[in-house]
């Protein structure tokens, strides 16, 4: 077991969500520079990440790329490619990543190492910030490599449960008081911008993020022919209309859907929503109370380690995980904490 003879390097950049603006950009150019100090080049720009952003891509050239995916997601496709091409290809002497980090926040310790040693272990000198792991260092004394691994990696692992209880107190205190922890509005709502004195300053896209001190944003009724339908609709139900009866008698009457013309992506395919109405759709709005302006949070909850329950954060359950989840940890969506303002 050695290292390859030098020659190029590959790079893996990665960052949890695309609020990291700057992150991506300081990966890259800490790379560039050690590879220059290296004597090691690897092919590819700044210019190169934006576009594969663009394109929605893993790989381009010397690039590897996880954009807005967790590090305890060891599928990421980036990842997985950056260690295949790395051990296969000889002409790789040398991978580049910022931090371990980078690399994963896993919640399996050995598998990560097992990954990392396997990509040493091919002949790969593996480059951080702070630290150059060689094949040779491995064989001169694997079990210092491997106790300090594993406790820096379980450091990485111990971050992400920790900041994901922050996430879900302050999305907690943003909810009660009425203020929005995120998500698209309801049908016939919109996204306010409200100052700290709860003075509504304007309207926001779906998608649009405002960052100004103090200011909030809150769902509004904004459309008063789209309440007026969902006034409608709980009408026909309260007479003991079925949702599927409902559904028909909107789509006959014309009325568009509440996702009519979006762009929605599936199976890697774009298209149009037509704006039919399905009973699923008349169902999820009889069952919103926003209409008489109470606000739940909390019933569905994205996050890999924590969930909104009833006393604060807490661990996820079997029943959080999604089926194809279900047999690793951790993932999933639906949480069973719901609280109402």
């Amino acid at each position: 077991m050695k290292s390859r003879p030098k020659n190029r390097a590959l790079m893996y950049e990665r960052r949890s969500d695309d609020g990291q603006e700057a992150s991506l950009k300081q990966q890259f150019e800490w790379a560039k520079a050690k590879s220059e100090l290296l004597k090691v080049p690897f092919r590819g720009t700044y210019a190169d990440i934006e576009e594969m952003q663009h394109r929605r891509i893993h790989h381009y050239k010397d690039i590897y790329l996880d954009d807005a995916i967790s590090g305890g997601d060891l599928s990421r496709p980036g990842f997985r490619l950056f260690l295949q091409h790395a051990a296969t290809d000889i002409t790789v002497s040398h991978a580049l990543t910022f931090k371990r980090d980078r690399l994963g926040r896993p919640q399996s310790l050995l598998e990560m190492m097992l990954l990392e040693e396997g990509l040493i272990r091919s002949g790969v000198t593996l480059v951080t910030h702070d630290k150059i792991y060689t094949p040779e260092d491995i064989k001169a004394d694997e079990m210092s490599y491997l106790l300090c691994g594993l406790i820096e990696y379980q450091e990485h692992g111990r971050f992400s449960p920790r900041l994901g209880d922050r996430i879900v107190y302050v999305q907690q205190s943003m909810a009660a008081r009425g203020l929005s922890t995120g998500g698209r509005a309801p049908y016939g709502f919109g996204r306010a911008l409200v100052s700290p004195d709860d003075t509504f300053v304007q309207w926001l896209e779906d998608g649009e993020n405002i960052r100004r001190g103090g200011h909030h944003v809150r769902f509004l009724p904004q459309d008063d022919v789209k309440i007026g339908v969902w006034c409608m609709i709980l009408e026909w139900r309260a007479t003991g209309e079925s949702c599927k009866k409902i559904a028909a008698r909107l789509n006959e009457m014309g009325i568009p859907s509440p996702d009519a013309g979006r762009i929605r992506r599936d199976h890697g395919s774009t298209h149009r929503v037509p704006g039919k109405w399905h009973p699923n759709t008349v169902r999820d709005l009889c069952s919103n109370p926003i209409i008489a302006g109470i606000k739940e949070y909390g019933r569905r909850s994205e996050g890999r380690y924590r969930r909104v329950g009833v006393g604060g954060p807490r661990e996820l359950e079997e029943h959080d995980l999604r089926p194809a989840e279900a047999s690793r940890k951790p993932g999933g969506r639906e949480g069973a904490g719901c609280q109402r303002r």
